[in-house]
């Protein structure tokens, strides 16, 4: 019993690698392809550890392929099994022998197993603990059974023979490898949780200023280059101070949430909506030149201006202001746009709230002349788009 365990041991230290391949792919991938890659590597582990077997009857390995293949349905779910099940089986037939059929049955019940252990332990929204995995290898031994393939007289030689080293060598393996996918799974997630953290604004769901001045640096950079235009749109709540004071803050929250979902909405996937900070937000328009900015602005004003937005039983209206960047013609740096759109936005509060207005390019102009002419022409483009008072209005 000895003589096997100890190769047996030998080769399950191939699990370990097939834990930290696993490790590096996941890190590397989207979360969608994570069952796919599971498969494909279990099923290469388990034909590496086919070629070091332990061959205890002429043509019948014994090896830790088992544990991969569970571990792959557990994990993977039936995409991963089949994927690893289906190139285990492959090259087993391949090796031939008189254990094939055993081989390529207990290769079967394998992700079975793991199958039905992802559908008990893994799948919904089961939080996977090592206690569970501790319980799925406790089935490992069972696999065992699948030697009857064999005619018994052959059968039953080989099961008194292998059937504790095995049991005992599976469940270890199961737990290990197990608790090392796991891990993996759990650390490549907290690292993109933090990743989305750092550039995702967690009120609005939309990206925050860090994220959206890095896309403007690289629309900007695309500019310079290739000369391909874009257009900010600064976005601000009108009297969102009055709103958390009336009505508390958890109603300033949710009209911050309405906003960034409208914003979403609206931009097109090649658009940035971000919010910047507050009752601030902006759109980094790709390829829009000003006036195409200002029929977005307006489409998104005229929403806002009809949504209407229940907290604790009271029905809240606001209304939003905008300033839209003048186009990018003479514009020698990353500020331009955003001074233009800034002032645009400023001179649209001063001329009333609810109101869009376009920016010119002497909004960024760098004296105190060229100022005060830029906001002589912004407000000459301020856009009286509604006549209705701005104020938040609620309803009982």
């Amino acid at each position: 019993m000895l003589d096997l365990l100890l190769p047996l041991l030998r080769n399950t230290g191939l699990l370990a690698v097939v834990g930290l391949v696993y490790g590096v792919a996941i890190s590397q991938c989207p979360k969608r392809y994570w069952n796919v890659l599971l498969g494909v590597i279990c099923g290469l582990g388990a034909v590496l550890a086919m070629l070091d077997p332990t061959e205890v009857r002429p043509g019948v390995l014994v090896d830790s392929r088992t544990t991969m293949i569970m571990l792959s349905g557990l994990f993977g779910g039936p995409v991963g099994a089949l994927i690893a099940g289906a190139i285990a089986i492959s090259y087993r037939i391949h090796l031939g022998g008189i254990g094939a059929l055993a081989g390529i049955t207990i290769i079967t019940m394998s992700f079975l197993f793991g199958i039905i252990g992802h559908y008990l332990f893994v799948s919904a929204d089961k939080k996977t603990s090592i206690f569970d995995i501790q319980l799925f290898a406790l089935c490992a031994p069972l696999l065992s059974l699948g030697v009857f393939a064999l005619p018994a007289q052959i059968a039953w030689p080989i099961l008194q023979e292998t059937f504790v080293p095995l049991a005992a060598v599976r469940i270890v393996g199961t737990v290990l490898l197990g608790m090392m996918i796991l891990h993996e799974r759990h650390r490549v997630d907290a690292e993109r949780e933090v990743r989305r953290l750092a550039f995702v604004d967690e009120l609005s769901g939309l990206p925050n200023r860090r994220s959206f001045y890095l896309h403007l640096d690289r629309a900007w950079a695309r500019w310079k280059r290739y000369a391909n235009p874009f257009a900010i749109v600064m976005v601000d709540i009108d009297r969102f101070k009055l709103i958390n004071d009336n009505y508390g803050h958890p109603a300033g929250d949710e009209v911050i949430k309405r906003l960034g979902f409208v914003l979403s909405e609206e931009a097109r996937e090649s658009d940035i909506a971000a919010r910047l900070g507050g009752e601030e937000f902006a759109l980094l328009l790709s390829n829009t030149s000003s006036d195409g900015a200002l029929i977005m602005a307006e489409r998104i004003r005229r929403r806002m201006e009809n949504e209407l937005i229940e907290v604790d039983g009271k029905i809240i209206n606001c209304t939003i202001s905008a300033g839209i960047s003048a186009d990018l013609d003479g514009k020698s740096i990353r500020r331009d746009p955003l001074s233009s759109s800034d002032q645009a936005l400023y001179e649209a509060k001063r001329g009333g709230r609810n109101r869009i207005a376009k920016g010119f390019a002497e909004a960024a102009g760098r004296d105190g002349d060229g100022q005060i002419a830029a906001a002589q022409n912004a407000l000459r483009n301020t856009l009286a788009v509604s006549r209705q008072p701005d104020p938040a209005g609620v309803t009982e």
